[in-house]
């Protein structure tokens, strides 16, 4: 049994408090410490109504070592981090000075109770890294956690699901008393209540009208196909106006884009509650129990100041694609009055239906629009201010800047549009990409904001190596055009055919008569349909290449971009086998050295 199993159950019947501290770049870890903070909150004293948590959910930007030991040294105190990973196994901004304080010399001991999660990617090789180091340092500093950190894993079948629920019941057992128990017939308290244009006026008041800074709305100025009409890809390049805008963004940074439901599916959502296409505009407001409750601030940048209409949130704000998880399934059972339904639901919800679960929503990708029209004579019965705890809001999807920082009139992005059929011959569409493609108008203005990407462009002369296959090529480009007569450039690129999906070849070509680009492109289909050469074939036929450049003084930079999957793997390979040739006997260790040391990055989807 593991340190988690192993944690002693308390006895305590008083209530305790509970910080969940969240590091994030896009929002997914706020929003898993507001799921945490949900559970906690479900759990009642016996025989009362008493909630034996009080949980308060904070960006880790808004505390400091000084305000841990103040406030949360104390046996009934808990504290929860959850921080996801960015770049090259780094911490998200928020949380740098937190983490710069935890590192300093006289830092004093932080004796509090402590768990930590990691948000992470296993394909990346720096898997969960900020986590790693946090729950280290932080027993190195006196404090205490019978549970090993949780490596959350979004390769996994159920996404980080997969880790963080059988976690979170591990905690519970530890922290919960025996008489602290979650009711299974009560019906979830909703985290937001909807008021008219007649209620308190304090109340809606009392709501914060934040500002987002870094989000803007930017108008689309180019939607055009780069693939050949006759190629199955469709893939587009998307380019936003930036004219009098404060987006800065380097080389090798990501646009992340909001984007609206398809017409179809909010067509589907008012025929299941017709009754709310006509009402009037409302007031959405957080339980003011619910203290780490609030709405998003990006939701009034893209949607304006409340109050809003059903039209509104259904088409900007409810994420209807968003597969469901248990949550979904609890709030579901509470208004079930089928008991046949009710039974499906609690299989769905127990530990032991996770596989049912998985078959169901994950493995065929069904999304919570489909599952309440699957259940349609439940899922109307539901109230309307808790289709927000059934439907997420919508989140932005991340696309690599494909233009360069020195073009200040715009910002280009390639997207290839997501679309395919299931086994069950059901078909699945990208949310944001298929609605730029098909849905999004030139001249309509888009929520977008530039984040912080996993690839750093060397900060002097180097030799460069750009390895990027399909859509992967696109943060190069940007790198390419920003420094055309800097740099020892090699771009490998790979399509399946020269005449489909040869992106940006014809500009890549003319750097190459320039002088400005060494290129090599690979295409893996002729029009045969005959294998050819992918782009690790070509990296093996470039031993001299890789060999020069180990005599060199400069030092050398090595970027990989693009799906996940076997490509960075044997791209990996590719690279250590011309090391070999060029006289590294231990490669994996050089590698693994250059991957410490910034110079082999990779960024895969």
């Amino acid at each position: 049994m593991d340190a988690a199993g192993s944690a002693s159950v308390t006895t305590e019947s008083s209530t305790a408090d509970l910080l969940i501290a969240f590091g994030t770049t896009t929002g997914t870890a706020r929003d898993v410490a507001h799921r945490i903070a949900r559970e906690a909150y479900s759990f009642t004293i016996e025989n009362s109504y008493t909630h034996y948590f009080r949980p308060r959910v904070l960006s880790m930007k808004e505390i400091s070592v000084n305000y841990l030991i103040s406030n949360w040294v104390d046996k009934n105190a808990m504290v929860i981090f959850v921080v996801s990973t960015t770049g090259q196994g780094e911490f998200p901004d928020d949380t740098k000075e937190l983490w710069r304080e935890l590192c300093g010399k006289s830092v004093p001991a932080v004796p509090i109770r402590f768990a930590a999660i990691g948000l992470g990617d296993s394909s990346y090789e720096m898997y969960n890294y900020p986590a790693k180091k946090l729950h280290n340092r932080l027993k190195q500093l006196s404090a205490i956690s019978p549970f090993a950190v949780c490596l959350c894993d979004d390769q996994h079948d159920c996404g980080y699901a997969g880790a963080l629920n059988p976690y979170l019941e591990r905690c519970w057992r530890a922290w919960v008393p025996e008489n602290c128990t979650i009711n299974p017939d009560s019906v979830p308290v909703a985290r937001y209540n909807l008021l008219s244009l007649t209620a308190s006026t304090d109340e809606c008041n009392n709501q914060p009208r934040p500002t987002c800074d870094k989000l803007e709305r930017r108008m689309l100025i180019r939607n055009e196909r780069v693939t050949n009409s006759e190629h199955f890809q469709d893939t587009r390049l998307i380019a936003f106006d930036t004219t009098n805008s404060n987006l800065i963004f380097q080389a090798g940074d990501v646009l992340q884009v909001f984007a609206e439901n398809f017409p179809d599916n909010i067509q589907n959502f008012f025929e299941l509650y017709p009754q709310l296409r006509d009402q009037p505009p409302f007031y959405l407001v957080s339980d003011p129990n619910m203290r780490w409750v609030s709405i998003p601030v990006e939701l009034y940048e893209l949607c304006g100041p409340q109050p809003w209409t059903w039209e509104t949130i259904v088409t900007k704000i409810l994420d209807f694609q968003s597969i469901p998880g248990v949550y979904a399934f609890q709030i579901l059972r509470s208004f079930a009055t089928d008991p046949l339904i009710k039974e499906k639901f609690d299989e769905y919800c127990r530990p032991e239906g996770l596989d049912d679960l998985y078959n169901y929503t994950n493995r065929p990708r069904r999304t919570i629009l489909e599952v309440l029209l699957d259940f349609r004579n439940t899922a109307v019965l539901v109230p309307p201010n808790y289709l927000f705890e059934l439907i997420p809001f919508m989140r932005p999807r991340a696309f690599s800047i494909a233009s360069p920082p020195c073009e200040t009139q715009h910002i280009e992005i390639l997207v290839a549009v997501v679309e395919y059929t299931t086994n069950l011959k059901t078909r699945r569409r990208g949310t944001c990409s298929h609605w730029l493609a098909e849905y999004c108008q030139i001249g309509q203005k888009v929520g977008v904001f530039c984040e912080k990407g996993s690839l750093r462009p060397p900060p002097n002369d180097a030799h460069v190596i750009m390895i990027g296959p399909g859509t992967g090529v696109a943060p190069f480009r940007s790198m390419i055009k920003q420094n055309l007569d800097k740099w020892d450039k090699h771009l490998f690129f790979g399509c399946r055919n020269k005449d489909m999906d040869f992106y940006f070849g014809h500009e890549f070509n003319e750097m190459v008569d320039k002088r400005q680009l060494s290129f090599y492109p690979a295409f893996s289909r002729d029009s045969a349909g005959r294998k050819l050469e992918y782009v690790q074939d070509l990296i093996v036929k470039e031993p001299n290449l890789f060999r020069n450049m180990m005599a060199s003084p400069l030092p050398i930079y090595i970027y990989v971009c693009g799906r996940a999957g076997e490509m960075p793997k044997d791209v990996r390979i590719a690279v250590k086998t011309v090391f070999e040739k060029a006289g590294i006997c231990d490669t994996e260790a050089f590698l693994k050295s250059m991957i410490q040391r910034g110079y082999y990055q990779t960024e895969t989807y």
